[in-house]
């Protein structure tokens, strides 16, 4: 049983973070993911790096919390913070991003809930080195969600819509799991498609140390559906888990109960149907998962499609696989108000630049570690024609 202390802003999170490392030493991992040598070692070397990672966020970040700058505005800097991270040696851990956002949105967590936090912040920083779905990604995720969260509860402060500070560390600890363990394959192994495959393996990698920390069968049941629902497969499925869910946000949000009548949900997705805070957890975790590749820069949008190509085992990347992905997952819209007043505006720009570049010849998109995304004066927002490096 791990002790808990104050879970304040104020809180001494060094201290916070060795007070869990009982979790680390009381369960195993699936072997398949990890030895428990080797979590260990992983919170010794985020316990090591935070204060400096506060730091640097202090100095490097402050500016995720705003929530009435220009959208244009706040992407380049995402983008400009990105591609610092992306050229470092090391970039700040998903512990020090938690305790960040925690401090700057003045929140004050339930015990068991800032022990999972913290938890999931180190298993999430036990290694993955693909090219897409690996720590840099969590991080970008986790990122996507503090701005959510900041710009959601400045459009519904003080409504039964703002979201409470258990909901807002539940929202933290997905984003640290939601990839945990992936393997690259996909959903479907061999020919056969198993629908969640990868979203229940990073739960179930997850439950065991969430148990330890004391998590609440109802707060774990939260988290494992909005695992669920980032499941994008089969993609343009209207029963896909993603569009399920984004159906149960159009019934409690966007006036459409009369027109949907009961919904006709999946079992494991079934809670969605009553539950409208569920919901809008949901469509934030999902909005945040895409919201990287899909709301900030094209030159951003490139790069992350040249890493998820490579993932799957293609040479190269073009504009219609951009445009593709924007038809396919994203359906060319953001659902939630938060996610609207960031994103929408980028994306529309992002798929006209990938249509004119289809128009000029969908030439391929440069490989990930020449994009221009990683140059220094990059040519990806202003739309010029890529060169193929091979």
């Amino acid at each position: 049983m791990v002790e808990h202390a104050d879970t304040g802003k104020d809180r001494d999170w060094s201290k916070a973070l060795q007070d869990i490392s009982p979790v680390f030493e009381a369960v195993r991992p699936d072997s398949s993911w990890a030895d428990r040598d080797t979590v260990r070692q992983t919170a010794k070397k985020v316990i090591q790096n935070l204060e400096q990672d506060l730091t640097t966020l202090q100095g490097d970040a402050a500016f995720i919390f705003s929530v009435k700058n220009d959208a244009q505005d706040l992407a380049r800097q995402t983008s400009d913070m990105l591609r610092r991270w992306q050229l470092a040696e090391r970039s700040p851990s998903l512990a020090a991003l938690s305790i960040f956002a925690i401090r700057n949105l003045q929140i004050n967590l339930p015990p068991e809930i800032a022990a999972a936090v913290l938890t999931g912040s180190v298993l999430g920083e036990v290694e993955n080195t693909l090219p897409y779905h690996n720590n840099m990604h969590y991080k970008k995720v986790l990122l996507q969600v503090i701005r959510l969260v900041a710009v959601h509860n400045s459009i519904y402060e003080d409504t039964l819509q703002a979201l409470d500070d258990r909901q807002v560390g539940i929202l933290l600890l997905a984003a640290c799991i939601h990839d945990l363990g992936h393997d690259g394959k996909g959903n479907t192994i061999k020919g056969v498609f198993e629908q969640c495959r990868l979203e229940k393996r990073a739960f179930e990698l997850a439950l065991p140390y969430l148990e330890v920390c004391r998590m609440s069968l109802g707060d774990m049941d939260t988290l494992r559906v909005m695992l669920l629902c980032t499941d994008v497969a089969p993609l343009g499925d209207p029963a896909n888990p993603v569009n399920q869910m984004k159906s149960a946000y159009r019934y409690h949000f966007l006036g459409q109960k009369k027109k949907l009548g009961p919904l006709n949900l999946d079992e494991e997705l079934s809670a969605l149907e009553k539950d409208s805070a569920l919901t809008m957890m949901a469509i934030i975790l999902h909005e945040s998962d895409i919201g990287t590749s899909a709301g900030l820069d094209y030159s951003v949008t490139t790069y992350e499609t040249g890493l998820y190509k490579k993932e799957m085992g293609q040479a190269q990347a073009f504009p219609e696989d951009v445009v593709d992905f924007l038809n396919d997952i994203c359906q060319r819209q953001m659902l939630s108000d938060a996610a609207q007043r960031l994103y929408a505006a980028n994306m529309a720009r992002i798929f006209a630049l990938a249509e004119k570049e289809i128009a000029d010849g969908n030439h391929a998109y440069p490989q990930p570690e020449h994009s221009d995304f990683l140059l220094p004066h990059h040519a990806g927002s202003t739309g010029g024609k890529n060169k193929t490096i091979n």
